[in-house]
């Protein structure tokens, strides 16, 4: 199966189930606003689970065993930025090196000879600033006034020193749908596509193993203060089988009825007649 037609046909097979629970499928699914304003604005809420359709039809090279292992990274990959992007719930980003001198303070690289071209400041003209200007100058500082850019070119905008763009979605509303409140882990779904297969794989991520990849110091080197990740594997379904079709579907459906369940409320729950 082509690439292409693979990834239309795992989205669509999710987003057959999913959208019955309010959600749409990119590389994530997200739930889809409830509000007019917030659908006007484009926002979504989440991610739900992730979905990984894989191209790879070889699995011998270089080992069986190492393409294995590698497909299977791929899936814990997806799985922890998955994590990670739910985790942003509450939180606002902070550009990589913001503040820091390296992102604010312009400098020349120090090569020798000095620097050339545009590295000069703009006040190290040649001649006199002072001397009045004739007729022909003045036609010409007119010109390039009206034909003045509204944006920098490339160069100019390549030498600016400041940290880079923001990386995070400001139409996205990250929130941890599905989690148990209080619990010290997340777990993460992600809906896995091989060949004309497809799967679900549930990770089990400790909240410290991110706090740990955001670069929270750890107290003890010698062991893990996060424990330690672990996954469940459902069965692979062949979509072109009908039988294992209508298991997919009903496996999809149970792990979307999980992650939009109603919170329980906290407490006792009273009883009628008790």
């Amino acid at each position: 199966m082509p690439p292409e037609f693979r990834l239309y046909l795992v989205a669509a097979f999710v987003k057959f189930v999913s959208y019955d629970f309010g959600c749409n499928v990119c590389q994530f699914v997200f739930q889809s606003p409830t509000t007019r304003e917030a659908a006007r604005a484009g926002l979504v809420y989440g991610p739900v689970a992730a979905v990984s359709a894989r191209p790879t039809v070889d699995y011998t090279m270089p080992s069986p065993e190492t393409a294995q292992a590698l497909d299977l990274a791929r899936e814990v990959v997806a799985a922890l930025i998955t994590s990670q992007h739910r985790a942003r719930e509450g939180k606002s980003e902070s550009r990589f090196g913001e503040g820091r001198w390296w992102t604010t303070k312009p400098r020349w690289g120090g090569g020798t000879g000095g620097p050339i071209g545009r590295e000069i400041e703009k006040d190290a003209l040649q001649g006199d600033k002072d001397a009045k200007l004739d007729e022909d100058q003045r036609g010409a500082l007119r010109r390039l006034a009206k034909k003045s850019r509204k944006t920098m070119s490339i160069y100019d905008n390549y030498r600016m020193v400041r940290p880079p763009a923001l990386t995070w979605d400001q139409k996205a509303r990250y929130e941890t749908i599905g989690t148990r409140k209080g619990a010290g882990f997340d777990d993460i779904f992600v809906v896995s596509s091989l060949f004309h297969h497809i799967s679900i794989m549930r990770v089990r991520i400790p909240k410290r193993l991110l706090d740990v990849l955001d670069g929270a110091p750890d107290p003890d080197v010698s062991q893990r203060s996060w424990g330690k990740v672990s996954a469940w594997r459902s069965p692979w379904h062949d979509l072109f089988d009908t039988r294992e079709r209508l298991a997919a579907l009903r496996l999809l459906w149970a792990m979307m009825a999980y992650q939009m369940r109603a919170e329980q409320a906290n407490g006792d729950v009273k009883m009628d007649d008790a």
